[in-house]
Formats: structure tokens, C-alpha cells, sequence
């Protein structure tokens, strides 16, 4: 069963600043895909993977944006209770769940790293890898960020979770790689990348970790009881899983890192390195060559947003960024779900940002930034439901909202007393199986000719207002059909920082 949103705007484009035409050449929509929540009741900050047409959901957190306590006395930010502990797999064309068991008979260590918050992740085959995260350590009664990457051998994952089988101590030694003291892996709030030369050539078992932070103990207002660090750089790694008869052997080695570890430690908090919780993604530049690109991320000076992308491309010793100061990402700075299309005949990068927690917000004519007053719970920072574009060629770079578009479409899920309107922080993008990519996975815009599912949006931070203060938060269940008309262009409002 599913919803169809088709939203009328035209009475109200005369309210609005001139709307652009055929700035962003296609179209998107949202159908809403019905699962009941006993099935799927909704994770963020999870680790994810597709592997046959089936989706798969590991760790994250079953509650809505974390707490503010102002000291230790108070109940904990992220309350372990509410660490997700069930392993998911969904088929999301069909809006089912195929399959769901428990990691709590896994060896203790693999077991807490499958239930982690914010980790970096990324399926390569039949292999996904997860490192860091926040979470329980075995080694400490407190929250840390672990050194951990595990690898999960996603057939044997999948064959056992839809048959029945138990994921315990027997599964772990046949089917899971573990490296339970690796530096590098030591970063929760970044982003794992496979990494490809400028060619689009994949170098082989190397991957980036890109920004991120390192944080100690609980979390509250004060700053009492723990300890945080801003990584400020960009981590090569390499990790190689083997499938032997009855185990699996994980290999992982330290490549190289940009800024230099001592280098980047010294970085004062307004450096364009000073980066967690940001959306990284693969993207082509305007002259064809690959990359990726860090958007947006907090905080700079300590409570701001970044406006400006981050280009990550290889180089002859490691890796360069560059800090591109003439582009504004005005929207959508906290970790969001995010789709990349590149037309390679117009060398033109399309990103589209579903809403999230922005530095701006849309009021209807202009955008707003509110003046930060933590007393009040304000941080400058708001939920939104604006989906916008950014639009970067050889002539600039401009983002677009997509006007009479947001998300979620229409606020139907409960969250507490109210109703979740305000959607996409931590939510994930899932390419349909059959979408037309590059070498790296960023959508061929020109391949598609006719009006297609692209893909799905699943999980994240639901949000009842702008600031949690004023209303509660929620993990949300809601999963989306996105929609593509590739020869409609959008309606858009060209954004100007006020």
C-alpha cells in the first residue's frame, strides 16, 4: 500500500521569490511505502548494507535525537537501552521485512560494535565492514569511541537470519572478522569511503575516513565526564576480508593521513578540517574527474555549521582537500540523506539534500538563521523539512529549494503527543538495484530517460519542531519511494544567504 503526495503550489508561488525554470532539469516525488511499525519501528546512526535486493540494518539507536543533561546526575544522553540491538533486513520495493534477530548471544565485543551509534561503514560485495562508533566497551563501563572494525559476511548474514538461525558465538568464528585495537578506527560522527583515483579507478582494499571525532565518556552540557576530540583529517586505510573454510580473516593496516596526525592536533576550531556529523558522499567534478565530497558538518568555532564543501581527490602521497571558499551550502549541515546524479554531457554535479538540520532554514520568502541562545535550547541549528539541490559546474555553484516539495511529504507518524514533520537527519538513500551509476556510484543522470524509481529513503530523526526543547524527537519508520521525472525540471527558488 502506498501514498502518492502530489502538492499544488502554484497560489503560492506569488508569495515567493521568482521560481526558477530548468535550473535543476528533472523532477523528484515521494511515495510513501507502508510497513507496519511492529516490523520496523525505525532506526538512525545505524551501519547499512544492499546485497542481492535485500537491505540491511545494523546498530544504531531506537530513539530520537540525543538528550542534553546539563551533569552527570542526569539520566544519560544516549541511554543504552535504547541501542538498537536487531539486526534488520528489509525488501524495500516489496515494503516488507524478510527477517530481524537479535546480536545478543554474539561474543560480547562484536556484539556491542554491532550495536554502536554513528559509525562509519561502508558494504563492499559480500563484505561489510564497520569501523569505530559510539558505544558500550568491553574494556570500559563507560560510553567510548571504539577502536573496532568488524566484518560481516553478508550471504552467510542473510541465509541465517531468513532461515532462523541464530546469530551467536558459532556464526561469529565462521562468519565475522574482528580487529578489536586499530588507531585509525577510532572516530565516530565521519564517513567511510572506498577510494578511486581521479580516473574513477578503484585502488584496491583502500578506503577514506574522513573527519570525525574521538569522545570519551558521557555526554552533558558541562562538559564533565568526558573527553572529546576532533580528528581534523582524512585517514587512508586499508581492509581486506578473506572467506577461509570455517572463519573469516580481517587484514587491516594503517595507509597514510592528511593533515599529518600532529599537524591536524594543532588545528585551531574555526579550521575547515573541524568536521563530525556531515554527509560525505562520491561525486564528480566539473572537469569529469572522481571524488568525494565532505558537505557541510559542525562545528566550526564550537557552535557553528560549515557552509563550504570539501573536495577529497588522491594524490601522489595520500590525498588532497580542497576547501571550495566561492560555494555555499546553505542548507542541510548535519548528516542527511543525500543523492548524487552527475550529467556528464553538461559536466554538472547535482546533490540533493533531504532536510535534515540545517544552519538556514526557509520561512517562506527568504532564509532565517536564529541567533544561538543555548539557555533556550536554541542552537542555531533546526530540524527542517526543506529538500534543496546543489548545483555545481564550471559556471559555480548554487543550491536550489525545491519549491511545494519537503520531507517528510505530510506529517502522519506519531512521536510522542504530537506528529512527526520534520525529517531526514541520519536518514539513508538507497539507490534502486538497477539505477544507471558510474564507477563510484554516483547516478548517470544522462542514462535515464524516462520517469523511473531512483531509489529509497529508510530511518533517521524524526522531529516534531525545529528545536527538541520544544517538542520531542523520535526515531522514524517512515520509508519513501523517490521518484524521478527526468525531462520535468523542478520548480526551485535560487537560495541567497540573508
Amino acid at each position: 500500500m502506498k501514498r502518492h503526495y502530489i502538492i499544488l503550489i502554484a497560489a503560492l508561488l506569488s508569495a515567493l521569490p521568482a521560481a526558477a525554470s530548468g535550473d535543476i532539469p528533472f523532477t523528484l516525488s515521494l511515495d510513501k511505502i507502508e510497513i507496519p511499525v511492529k516490523e520496523w519501528p525505525g532506526v538512525h546512526s545505524f551501519s547499512a548494507a544492499e546485497f542481492e535486493g535485500k537491505f540491511i540494518v545494523v546498530g544504531g539507536r531506537t530513539n530520537g535525537l540525543h538528550g542534553f543533561p546539563a551533569d552527570l546526575k542526569e539520566p544519560d544522553a544516549f541511554p543504552k537501552s535504547e541501542a538498537n540491538r536487531t539486526i534488520y533486513i528489509l525488501d524495500l520495493p516489496a515494503g516488507t521485512v524478510l527477517g530481524s534477530q537479535t546480536t545478543d548471544a554474539l561474543p560480547k565485543r562484536i556484539a556491542q560494535h554491532l550495536r554502536a551509534t554513528n559509525p562509519q561503514y561502508y558494504a563492499d560485495g559480500n563484505w561489510l565492514y564497520i569501523v569505530g562508533g559510539y558505544g558500550e566497551s568491553f574494556e570500559d563501563p563507560t560510553l567510548v569511541t571504539l577502536p573496532y572494525i568488524t566484518v560481516l559476511d553478508l550471504a552467510a548474514l542473510t541465509n541465517t537470519i531468513l532461515n532462523g538461525g541464530p546469530l551467536d558465538a558459532t556464526f561469529a568464528a565462521q562468519h565475522i572478522g574482528f580487529n578489536a585495537n586499530f588507531a585509525p578506527a577510532m572516530v565516530t560522527g565521519g564517513e567511510l569511503q572506498p577510494v578511486f583515483d581521479k580516473a574513477g579507478r578503484r585502488q584496491d582494499n583502500l578506503y577514506m575516513l574522513v573527519f570525525g571525532q574521538e569522545f570519551q565518556g558521557k555526554y552533558t552540557r558541562s562538559g564533565a565526564g568526558f573527553t572529546q576530540e576532533y580528528l581534523n583529517r582524512v585517514h587512508l586505510i586499508e581492509m581486506q576480508a578473506q572467506r577461509r573454510i570455517l572463519s573469516v580473516d580481517l587484514t587491516v593496516k594503517d595507509h597514510c593521513v592528511y593533515p599529518d596526525i600532529q599537524t591536524a592536533s594543532n588545528l585551531p576550531p574555526d579550521n575547515p578540517y573541524h568536521r563530525r556529523d556531515l554527509t560525505v558522499a562520491p561525486s564528480r567534478r566539473p572537469d569529469g574527474t572522481y571524488a568525494v565530497t565532505a558537505y557541510g558538518g559542525v562545528f566550526k568555532n564550537d557552535v557553528e555549521g560549515y557552509l563550504e564543501p570539501i573536495y577529497v581527490q588522491t594524490d601522489t602521497t595520500c590525498v588532497s582537500l580542497d576547501e571550495d571558499t566561492s560555494a555555499k551550502q546553505l542548507m542541510s549541515q548535519y548528516n542527511c540523506a543525500v543523492i548524487q546524479m552527475f550529467d556528464d554531457a553538461g559536466k554538472t554535479m547535482y546533490s540533493t539534500f533531504m532536510a535534515g538540520i540545517s544552519y538556514y532554514y526557509w520561512n517562506g520568502t527568504g532564509l532565517v538563521h536564529d541567533t544561538v541562545d543555548l539557555s533556550k535550547g536554541i542552537d542555531g541549528l533546526p530540524f527542517i523539512d526543506s529538500i534543496t539541490t546543489l548545483k555545481v559546474n564550471q559556471a559555480g555553484t548554487n543550491q536550489y529549494l525545491h519549491v511545494g516539495t519537503t520531507f517528510p511529504p505530510t506529517p502522519v507518524t506519531p512521536c510522542g503527543a504530537k506528529t512527526i514533520r520534520l525529517g531526514g537527519a541520519e536518514t539513508h538513500f538507497v539507490p534502486s538495484h538497477d539505477v544507471p551509476v558510474f564507477a563510484n556510484g554516483v547516478i548517470n543522470l544522462n542514462a535515464i530517460t524516462t520517469t523511473r524509481v531512483l531509489g529509497y529513503l529508510i530511518g533517521g530523526i524524526g522531529a516534531t519542531e525545529p528545536y527538541s526543547i520544544n517538542g520531542p524527537t523520535c526515531s522514524s519508520p517512515e520509508v519513501y519511494r523517490v521518484v524521478i521525472q527526468p525531462s520535468t525540471p523542478q520548480n526551485t527558488v535560487l537560495l541567497q544567504a540573508p
